[in-house]
């Protein structure tokens, strides 16, 4: 790997993570699959929620156990926790992140050496759906200082 870019993600292993999140919701819930549900209308709106079709929530809440597992590791510790990250990280947000994204992702350079961070004009926390072609602007300076057979890791 010769590269790892990040938008947004969730450093919910801190103690500055706040306990709102839609991360929180889901974990408030015993059900894996309400879980899931609680998740996603937390993201999306009950409106929105309702208005998918049956099988998007049947699909959404089949992998809530999953999604639980994931949530419950990412609140124990950092997902590279031990490892030593030796490539080029650049951090992106939106700029109309929520404080505690933007946060994250400015505070990423004091977990990993060498850590860039980059503010992506207009976009909020679903930027790379929404505003993809100003989050490849952003990641474009990175890019373009990779050898040809570079890896870039997008998550």
């Amino acid at each position: 790997m010769s590269a790892v870019v990040v938008y947004e993600t969730p450093l919910s292993w801190l103690d500055s993570w706040p306990g709102n999140s839609a991360g929180a919701a889901a974990m408030a819930v015993d059900d894996p699959g309400d879980a899931a549900e609680a998740f996603m209308r937390r993201l999306v709106g009950d409106a929105v929620w309702e208005r998918l079709p049956e099988s998007t929530r049947v699909e959404r809440r089949s992998e809530g156990a999953a999604m639980v597992g994931e949530l419950a590791d990412l609140r124990r510790r950092a997902p590279w926790d031990g490892a030593r990250i030796d490539v080029p990280v650049l951090a992106l947000y939106g700029e109309h992140a929520r404080p505690h994204h933007r946060t994250a992702m400015e505070g990423l350079g004091d977990l990993i050496a060498g850590c860039r961070f980059t503010m992506v004009p207009d976009a909020g926390h679903g930027g790379p759906h929404t505003h993809a072609r100003a989050v490849a602007a952003a990641m474009a300076p990175l890019l373009t200082s990779l050898s040809d057979d570079s890896t870039v890791i997008v998550g």
